[in-house]
């Protein structure tokens, strides 16, 4: 019986010098539309086919029928790619394709050996062996009838099984949609969603944990979400470099390598006075053992112990890319502290553009003195007011500039940050895909840095635009997004 909801969608490829064939079989397609078994069918003249926008019918359609004939097949051979995935997604159970032998042709022979060969008995549709061509295509209408009704019992099978594992939205109940649907239209968006699940986990996992490991696992998964990784990244940096967790450890452990440890990362840090007590305790001794009996792993310093078990080449490598990164990071700091002085700069020079003004209000200006003198002082004010609010302008445009190179470079140590942190994950988890992204962003990093540091007071107040190069940083979407995206790639 007839499906009173018919969900098929059919598309005939044909050749257009097979408009006959064309013309009497899309009277049975009709009948199958009207007695329920497709919800609508299409006819496609293959010589007329749009590549693109046939590629974009894959999903729209579910039975493919393929009236073969000579024509028929020099269009599928010159369009081997394009027919090979769709044979593909016919083996794959995506949709279904039928070849209808028109002609006595060797299909299967062809890229379509695998694929619905009707009529079903083996003879085509002009064979001898049939009353008139409408015998074969009443034939080729209950064979179809059967495989719609197959075809459809799976499909409705598939939607009922994507709409369990939805409401469920479990990693669980994707990973069972996957197994026994492992290449339908939606493995992708299962797989997608039981990435998206296992990310959200590690990431409430990392924020309620906020440990080091905690964020590492984060880095090592799988996700795509740029923000979050960008955070992970830097988080993983933040807490290498906290001087409390560093100080606690550092006094529960007690043994002057952890004192002096701390001492190397918080040279002139909160705890620096008694720090210094502990050490100079440590030197009244006799003997300091290399090391004590009972070694704990700082906490910040758990990605390096993993490091530790890197191949020695692998090791040697990661040490050398970090060790760059340390001492960009500390030119980059250098850098910040050596352009305060400029920020007075322009405090001072604004004031000294304000001196012009004021000397002209103690000329005291009137009209009842003389008219030359008059039009004489008004030119001059006018002369000086102009002067200088150029300068002004000059000196409001150099600030601006000024700032956006203090953004870029306080960004850019975050990013360097991150950067060690990408660094370090990926040699870890043996995937070498962003070592290069990671490496070509530092060296862009630093060469932005060089070309800062040459400018001076006087380049910011005659410069004309922001250089390609800090421009690009700039619009892409802000500095700090710039930065990030390029960090975390």
């Amino acid at each position: 019986m007839a499906q009173q909801s018919p969900k098929l969608k059919a598309m005939l490829l044909y050749s257009q010098t097979d408009e006959a064939f064309k013309n009497l079989f899309a009277v049975y397609l009709q009948i199958m539309q009207d007695d329920g078994h497709l919800q609508r069918y299409s006819l496609q003249e293959i010589e007329r086919l749009d590549t693109y926008r046939f590629k974009e019918t894959w999903k729209e359609v579910d039975f493919f029928l393929l009236a073969c004939t000579p024509n028929l097949l020099v269009q599928l051979n010159a369009n081997a790619p394009l027919f090979k995935r769709l044979t593909e997604y016919h083996h794959m159970e995506r949709l279904r394709v039928a070849a209808i032998s028109f002609l006595p042709l060797p299909p299967k022979r062809t890229m379509l050996k695998n694929v619905i060969h009707l009529p079903d008995n083996g003879h085509f549709v002009q064979s001898p062996v049939w009353d008139s061509p409408h015998s074969a295509c009443n034939r080729i209408y209950y064979s179809l009838c059967k495989h719609f009704k197959e075809w459809r019992d799976k499909k409705e099978q598939l939607e009922e099984a994507w709409a369990k594992a939805r409401v469920a939205h479990t990693t669980e109940g994707y990973e069972a949609f996957l197994k026994k649907y492992p290449h339908s239209w939606y493995s992708r968006e299962a797989r997608n969603l039981t990435e998206a699940i296992v990310e959200g986990k590690l990431w409430e996992e990392a924020n309620e944990k906020k440990t080091l490991e905690a964020y590492y696992n984060y880095l090592r998964s799988t996700s795509r979400n740029r923000e979050r990784l960008s955070e992970a990244a830097l988080k993983v940096a933040e807490i290498e470099e906290d001087e409390s967790r560093s100080w606690q450890f550092t006094a529960r452990q007690g043994r002057p390598e952890f004192f002096f440890r701390h001492k190397a990362f918080f040279f002139e840090g909160k705890n620096k006075e008694e720090v210094n007590s502990r050490i100079a305790e440590f030197l009244k001794e006799k003997h300091i053992a290399f090391a004590g009996d009972k070694y704990q792993a700082p906490e910040n310093h758990y990605l390096l112990n993993l490091a530790k078990h890197l191949p020695d080449k692998e090791f040697f490598s990661l040490m050398s890319y970090l060790s760059y990164c340390g001492r960009l990071r500390g030119k980059l700091k250098q850098a910040l502290e050596d352009r305060k002085w400029t920020l007075y700069a322009y405090i001072v020079y604004s004031i000294g553009l304000l001196l012009p003004e004021y000397q002209l209000s103690r000329l005291g200006i009137g009209f009842s003195q003389a008219d030359e003198f008059v039009v004489a002082s008004m030119l001059k004010a006018i002369l000086c007011f102009g002067i200088a609010g150029y300068l002004f302008y000059r000196n409001y445009k150099a600030f601006i500039f000024f700032n956006k190179d203090e953004e870029i470079l306080s960004e850019s140590v975050n990013a360097v940050k991150r950067a060690s942190s990408f660094l370090r994950a990926s040699f870890l988890t043996n995937d070498p895909r962003t070592v290069r992204p990671t490496l070509f962003f530092l060296d862009r990093i630093e060469k932005q840095l060089i070309y800062i540091e040459k400018k001076k007071f006087v380049h910011y107040l005659v410069q004309a635009d922001i250089p390609k190069l800090q421009q690009r940083l700039i619009e892409e979407k802000g500095a700090k997004n710039s930065i990030t995206n390029s960090a975390v790639m």
